[in-house]
This record gives structure tokens, C-alpha cells and sequence, in this order.
């Protein structure tokens, strides 16, 4: 659980990052 819950913060943040920084 702590894993997909990991990932999908782990997903999240890096999608900020690309969008946040193109």
C-alpha cells in the first residue's frame, strides 16, 4: 500500500517538476 501510495506521490512530483520546468 505504502508503495502505490509512494509511487503515485513519486509520479506526481516529478510531473510537477517536467511541468513546472520544460
Amino acid at each position: 500500500a505504502f508503495r502505490r501510495l509512494y509511487e503515485e506521490v513519486g509520479l506526481g512530483w516529478v510531473y510537477a517538476i517536467t511541468k513546472y520546468e520544460p
